[in-house]
């Protein structure tokens, strides 16, 4: 067992000595450091851990228990692990804006997606067109939160509200072919800047414009289209849960609303032109509540409210019947469409001009925008 410290003060400069980081780079936050020191795991052939003494070597055969400032790599271009995991590329320990350590990893853009394709959908069945519309989405998703703060100590998480991570575990060789055969390119829109690539499971047969959801000119670009009819295989295309008045109850008291019990009643409020629900009307004992849709989901989940698409809601013995279309915010391009879009036959670059009719596809360049 070995034991280094280092602090965090020329962590910046230790980064840029021993690995430099290129414009290609991203960096991703794996995990918090709840306690000051924590265990990593040595993959095989070992790690090369930068302190400010400069560097060391750390055999396979041993266990590192590390604090705060330090930067770690694998031999010879092997994956690190955490957790059990291989991840590419780097483990840097970052200090967060809350001033708790941050596990970060940083690596090379088409590293990156190597992980995500896998993470984000079926590479394995699913049609190699849809696999290359989903890389240039991705890419240009990450590149555009790089650019929102270059300086961040870290552009993405690993979940859904960013795109779903899992590292090198799952990654494999039609993945890799879908983000190789379209290497650096990335959705631009009208000015040339990088457009920030939404995607969602299933649009419920016509996407969002991303302006109803997010605010910024970025999003002025992303509008809401017909997928024509392409989404109708997937299984979210339609789809009625049913919530009970408790869980709603409970659900408006966490976001804040005052109101007295029972609800009396629960309905469908304005619609938005794609016909995604914005608000919806609670009827108290004591009066009236308008509740944003995306506010709700939020907090009961996507199991319970899949979308904001709804189209019916229904009282029944002590429960409400929700009906809706599509899962997800609905906003780019929508994977079950690209999916059946494939299996007619449309390529890649037709999938992505129908999800976003604004964009052009580039490559990515260091100087560009």
């Amino acid at each position: 067992m070995k034991v280094f410290s280092a602090s965090l003060a020329s962590l910046a400069s230790l980064a840029s000595l021993a690995f430099p980081l290129e414009a290609q780079q991203i960096r991703v936050l794996l995990d918090y450091i709840d306690k000051p020191q924590f265990t990593l795991e040595v993959p095989d052939g070992g790690l090369i851990v930068t302190r400010e003494e400069g560097e060391l070597e750390v055999s396979s055969s041993s266990l590192l228990e590390v604090d705060e400032g330090m930067i770690f790599a694998a031999k010879d271009g092997r994956h690190f692990l955490w957790k059990g995991k291989p991840y590419r590329g780097r483990l840097e320990i970052k200090k967060m804006p809350d001033g708790r350590l941050g596990l970060v990893n940083s690596l090379e853009m088409e590293d990156y997606l190597y992980g995500v394709l896998p993470s984000e959908m079926d590479t394995k069945t699913w049609p190699i067109e849809t696999l290359k519309a989903q890389a240039v989405v991705s890419r240009s998703y990450a590149y555009y939160m790089i650019g929102v703060d270059p300086m961040a100590p870290f552009n993405v998480g690993t979940k859904t509200s960013h795109q779903v991570y899992f590292g090198a575990a799952f990654e494999d060789s039609r993945a890799k072919e879908a983000v190789d055969s379209t290497s650096g390119e990335v959705l631009r829109d009208a000015g040339g800047a990088i457009m920030p690539g939404y995607f969602h499971s299933c649009c419920g047969g016509r996407t969002e414009d991303a302006r109803e959801l997010w605010s910024g000119a970025a999003s002025q670009a992303v509008l809401g289209v017909s997928d024509i009819g392409a989404c109708k295989k997937s299984p979210h295309y339609s789809w009625v849960t049913s919530l009970p008045v408790d869980d709603l109850e409970n659900a408006l008291k966490q976001l804040g609303y005052d109101f007295q019990p029972p609800i009396r009643g629960f309905l469908i409020g304005e619609f938005t032109r794609s016909g995604r629900v914005v608000s919806l009307k609670v009827i108290a004992q004591d009066g009236r509540l308008t509740v944003p849709t995306d506010k709700l989901r939020l907090v009961l989940g996507p199991n319970w409210i899949k979308s904001t698409k709804l189209t019916q809601i229904k009282s029944q013995g002590g429960r409400y019947l929700i009906y809706g279309n599509g899962w997800g915010h609905g906003a780019g391009l929508c994977q079950w469409g690209a999916k059946g879009m494939a299996e007619r036959s449309i390529n890649y670059k037709k999938i992505l001009k129908r999800y976003f009719p604004k964009a052009t596809i580039g490559n990515f360049e260091n100087n560009g925008r």
